[in-house]
């Protein structure tokens, strides 16, 4: 019975070690910047989440053209930059923003468009701030963020990792 129990054991950990091995060896995705896609309902873009750490973020979309430390004072705690292409990830504080120059896909595709455009495709805002500035979604994912600027046109999309009650925002 005791030789059953030990080989049993043995195989469980040489298992264990070979399923970290290929863990160890699969290598992340690399986005190239140039085809870019922001699904609004999923809180990703081409499929990363904004909860990836600064040396995930870089590692992942290495097109960025700035960054600043994780906890610095400056740029909402840390984070990567886009500056050519108009999208930020901020992993100190876990959210992305694209802004208006975003070259990439919007699902739904409401960046440039007017509030009435986006509130057709994404409904009635669950919390408005800022005299209408800041729409904010509950998303399973946690916030959708669009700032409106005053033309009444949606500038900023922000998809935060954080409840609606809970995020933090960085102005």
């Amino acid at each position: 019975m005791n030789k059953i129990l030990l080989a049993g054991i043995f195989v469980a950990v040489m298992f264990s070690c070979k399923a970290d091995q290929t863990a160890k060896n699969v290598q992340p995705v690399v986005h190239n910047c140039a085809n870019l896609e922001l699904d609004l309902q999923n809180g990703t873009l081409n499929g990363e989440k904004p909860t990836l750490s600064l040396d995930e973020v870089k590692q992942r979309f290495p097109c960025y053209t700035d960054e600043t430390e994780e906890g610095s004072n400056f740029n909402c705690g840390g984070g990567v930059f886009y500056l050519k292409h108009d999208f930020f990830f901020y992993t100190h504080r876990d959210y992305l923003e694209v802004r208006k120059k975003f070259p990439g896909k919007v699902i739904p595709d409401i960046l440039n468009k007017d509030v009435e455009t986006a509130m057709k495709e994404l409904g009635k805002p669950d919390l408005v701030k800022k005299e209408g500035e800041l729409l904010l979604y509950k998303m399973p994912y946690g916030t959708l963020r669009l700032k409106v600027s005053a033309s009444n046109t949606i500038i900023v999309l922000g998809i935060h990792a954080q409840k609606i009650n809970k995020i933090n925002l960085c102005e």
